[in-house]
């Protein structure tokens, strides 16, 4: 039953006709405490409303707008201490840290042709203002405050000796106000079962303020794995499509049916309170329509199991595209039949004319969903599981996986083969990216990165057992000339280096001399000593500079297609004591007679500590290696 603020003697007397004479009467309940209605034509500072502390004042207030014409306005809900500043209600939901001034349902502002928000806030004063207005025609605003959040009124009171009781009021216009405690609660041409806290807000909706969390389903234009029936979805659906739906009959229609997929909400209670409904519609052609949904509870094929519940039924719809919030209020916990259930909402209109058309828009703006209700999650500590659409930023905390006694993984999932990463970064905002491998490795192979960045890893098998084996860091084939060959980021793993060259240049003479350098260091910092056999002829020297020869390598005059190589040996080149020694040796056959031939054995010297982590190696003449040159590079353990 509707406890009213004041039993009033029409009331009593309107009530006492309906139950001897079976026919409805107009009834009108005063409001908790502060209601009023202005209208503007545009751009405005609305009315002024006293709410002083001594008054018994309000601090709940449900406002709503509709416009005529082709008016457009967004409305402010503001309140003020002192009738001179106006500060507006923070656009931030309730909750437990959040305290008011504060959002209870929808936005503030709003913005368009109609709308309503639930606020929770106190001002001595408060007033509504518009702003942005476009187009002509007239906004009708209203508000109605609470002194509570459950709207309650007064249990006694005057006008009749105390508080009266209603079972059926009749109809209501839609500028009344019927304050719930439980009983039964009336909705403008109807009676409806009621609930606490549930309150008429002026457009022929009963509203209830969210008491718990919700789950929501945005409808798609996706076909559902029902036959017919289209997807609603936990992600929002783009781009914004128009459903059409032509010719309906009189009376009552279905219009679509939306689905989650089979499993989901995957849960095997469902608490008592609101399911809602939001839908952006239109109707064109002549006709009265209104639309409403029914919420069913189907098996993973799409049988129905049973009906939860019937939602309110709209207001008629316009002809320009609207929002609405279809309640479904449950007084009990609904529990389903299984966890692998779906829920469906199958959406109905009531035709009353001529072959009118509905249009349902879903997807982009036209946020078009279904609302569970559901046990209130403490979001500070969730991580969506799936369908995230941003990104997880863990600060200075980490990633723990799995607890004592079980084992745990993290698995990289990337849109196309190499794609997953993971990146290191020894300093925020550096990462080095690593990109694990595709495939599994087989039977004794290990991880390698090729030194780029991001560094790929691949498997590789050992080139030897025990200690001297080699392993290939890095390798050029060359498919043209190059003036220099470079290895960047030289794992610090291995106890030597060995540096293999095979190939020629494009000098115009017999020989090219071939240089190494380390860590870009291109001063006057290498020595070489070096011995030269040609034949039985042997000569020796030595060398300073930027780029001393620490091997050969055939020129262009050479006998066409003969090749040269050589071998370079740097030795504990990841220490930071010594400076870097390496020893080379050179084979080079100039032409098919047999004293031109030439051998060469070098002792390079790099006067540096450091370790190397990066060399060059090039022809010193100025020339280019040639086409099919091979530049490798060794670590040895």
């Amino acid at each position: 039953m509707t406890t009213l603020c004041k039993a009033l003697p029409s009331l009593m007397l309107a009530v006492a006709l309906w139950a001897l004479s079976s026919h409805q009467a107009r009834a009108q309940s005063q409001n908790d405490c502060t209601a009023f209605t202005t209208t503007v034509t545009g751009n405005a500072n609305g009315q002024t409303v006293t709410n002083l502390s001594q008054n018994s004042p309000c601090v709940n207030w449900r406002l709503t707008f509709s416009t005529t014409g082709t008016l457009s306005t967004t409305v402010t809900f503001q309140t003020s201490p002192d009738n001179s500043t106006w500060t507006a209600v923070p656009n931030t939901v309730c909750s437990a840290s959040v305290q008011p001034p504060c959002i209870l349902q929808g936005a503030n502002p709003i913005s368009g042709t109609q709308g309503t928000a639930y606020l929770s806030a106190y001002g001595a004063y408060i007033r509504v203002i518009t702003s942005g207005s476009s187009g002509a025609g007239t906004a009708t605003i209203r508000v109605y405050g609470a002194k509570g959040a459950t709207a309650s009124a007064p249990s006694g009171g005057g006008g009749g000796g105390g508080g009266g009781t209603v079972t059926n009021t009749g109809t209501l216009t839609p500028d009344a106000v019927i304050l719930g405690n439980g009983g039964a609660d009336i909705k403008a041409g109807a009676v409806l079962p009621g609930d606490a806290n549930k309150f008429y807000d002026g457009t022929g909706n009963f509203s209830i303020p969210p008491a718990n969390g919700s789950l929501i389903y945005y409808f798609t234009n996706t076909a559902s794995s029902i036959a017919t029936y289209l997807q609603a979805t936990s992600l929002p659906f783009s781009p914004k499509t128009t459903l059409s739906f032509p010719a309906l009959a009189t009376g009552t229609d279905t219009l679509k049916n939306w689905s989650t997929n089979a499993g989901v909400p995957g849960v095997t209670f469902i608490p008592q309170g609101i399911f809602t409904q939001h839908i952006h519609a239109l109707r064109t052609g002549g006709g009265v329509v209104t639309i409403h949904a029914q919420i069913w509870e189907v098996n993973a094929a799409g049988v129905d199991i049973a009906m939860i519940g019937q939602t309110e039924d709209s207001v008629a719809l316009g002809t320009a595209e609207a929002q609405y919030d279809l309640d479904l209020v449950t007084a009990a916990p609904y529990i389903p039949a299984s966890a692998a259930s779906r829920i469906v909402s199958r959406v109905f209109a009531v035709v009353s004319g001529s072959a009118p058309t509905v249009q349902i828009f879903v997807g982009g703006t036209s946020d078009t969903r279904l609302g569970l209700p559901s046990n209130t999650v403490d979001v500070t500590n969730f991580v969506p599981y799936t369908g995230a659409v941003t990104d997880l930023n863990m600060g200075a905390h980490a990633v723990n996986v799995g607890v004592a006694g079980t084992s745990g993984q993290i698995t990289l999932s990337g849109s196309a083969s190499g794609a997953a990463t993971i990146q290191a970064a020894p300093a925020q905002g550096t990462p080095n990216p690593i990109q694990p491998p595709t495939a599994t490795g087989a039977a004794g192979t290990f991880l390698q990165t090729d030194g780029g960045n991001p560094q790929q890893l691949s498997w590789a098998t050992p080139s030897g057992g025990g200690g001297g084996a080699l392993t290939q860091i890095g390798q050029s084939i060359l498919s043209g000339t190059a003036a220099t060959v470079t290895f960047n980021s030289i794992p610090g793993t291995f106890t030597d280096l060995i540096l293999v060259v095979t190939g020629r240049t494009n000098v115009s003479a017999t020989l090219s001399g071939i240089f190494v350098q380390f860590n870009g260091d291109t001063g006057a910092n290498y020595q070489r000593g070096y011995i030269l056999g040609n034949n039985l002829v042997v000569s020796g020297g030595a060398q300073t500079g930027a780029t001393p020869t620490c091997g050969l390598l055939l020129g262009a005059s050479a006998t066409a297609n003969y090749a040269s190589a050589l071998q370079m040996t740097i030795f504990n080149y990841k220490g930071a004591i010594f400076n870097k020694i390496s020893n080379s040796t050179s084979a080079a056959f100039v032409t098919a007679a047999s004293n031109d031939t030439f051998t060469e054995i070098n002792s390079c010297h790099w006067l540096n500590t450091a370790a190397i982590t990066s060399l060059v190696v090039g022809p010193n003449d100025g020339s280019s290696f040639i086409i099919g040159t091979t530049v490798t590079l060794y670590g040895r353990s």
